[in-house]
C-alpha cells in the first residue's frame, strides 16, 4: 500500500552526500514550501524539491488549514536562508508546528562541541 502525501507532511531528501537532509512541507497538491540558499523561503513543485533524489514523506498529523495559514504567514514575511538562524528545517517546522526548530542543526552543533572538547582535553604523551 502506498501512502499519499497530505498537506502538512514533512518532506525530506538527502543533501551534501547524504550527511545533511533538506526539509520542506507539503502545502497543497504538488506544492512544497521550502527554504534554499538560492531563493530563501518560497513555494516549489515536488519535482523541483526532489532534485532527482528520493523523497521521504513524514506524516505529521498537523491540521491542513493551520499549516496553510502558517505557510501564508511565512511567505508574507519570507526570510533569506541562513544555515544557523533560518534553514530549511526551521521553515518546515514553523509551518507544521508553529515553532521554528532545527533538530538536525542541534545535533551537528552538539557533535562539534564534543569533538572540540575531545581535542582540547585528550591526554597528550
Amino acid at each position: 500500500m502506498t501512502y499519499t502525501p497530505s498537506i502538512g507532511d514533512l518532506l525530506v531528501r538527502p543533501k551534501a552526500f547524504g550527511i545533511v537532509k533538506h526539509f520542506g512541507v507539503l502545502v497543497a497538491h504538488n506544492t512544497v514550501l521550502q527554504n534554499t540558499p538560492e531563493k530563501g523561503e518560497h513555494l516549489t513543485t515536488m519535482a523541483e524539491f526532489a532534485a532527482d533524489s528520493p523523497v521521504t514523506v513524514l506524516p505529521t498529523g498537523a491540521h491542513p488549514s493551520h499549516v496553510m495559514a502558517r505557510a501564508r504567514q511565512i511567505l508574507a514575511r519570507a526570510k533569506a536562508y541562513n544555515p544557523l538562524a533560518r534553514n530549511c528545517e526551521h521553515t518546515a517546522t514553523e509551518a507544521v508546528r508553529g515553532v521554528a526548530k532545527s533538530p538536525q542543526l542541534l545535533f551537528f552543533a552538539a557533535f562539534a562541541v564534543i569533538i572540540a572538547l575531545l581535542v582540547i582535553f585528550w591526554p597528550r604523551r
